[in-house]
């Protein structure tokens, strides 16, 4: 009698571990989903911080090196130029692109995208025969 009182206890421990588990395995799918929604929004936030914004725009800076280049060669930008500029950054930036020759008008510009910095800047006249380095990108305007 004991025996059979023994195994039919061992049953109800057995039913209830198995209770347990399946409760265990719900709570475990639970927190993956959890985790899942959790990854999903920082990603999302990642994303949306690399679209460029009105902000962005008024970010662009213009190296030392860059700003003796435009006032040695007779370089004038006006606002719109400059905004242009800009949207390329912007632009070239979406693709990727870390350093970058844009093209505006009949000037050459390289521009560090990350550091949202033009580094220096070409005109017409001083590009002949010039060879551009260390650049992943261009941007034709």
């Amino acid at each position: 009698m004991q025996r059979i009182e023994s195994l039919n206890s061992s049953k109800v421990y057995k039913d209830i571990d198995l209770a347990k588990k399946s409760k265990i395995d719900k709570d475990d799918n639970i927190q993956k989903s959890c985790f899942k929604d959790e990854l999903a929004n920082e990603i999302k936030e990642i994303v949306s911080e690399k679209k460029p914004d009105a902000k962005s725009t008024e970010l662009l800076k213009f190296s030392k090196h860059a700003m003796d280049r435009i006032s040695s060669r007779g370089i004038n930008l006006t606002e719109a130029e400059i905004s242009n500029l800009s949207k390329a950054l912007n632009k070239a930036g979406s693709k990727g692109i870390k350093d970058s020759l844009v093209m505006l008008n009949d000037t050459a510009f390289i521009v560090s995208v990350r550091n949202k910095t033009v580094i220096t800047a070409i005109n017409k006249e001083n590009f002949q025969e010039s060879i551009i380095t260390n650049i992943d990108g261009a941007v034709i305007l």
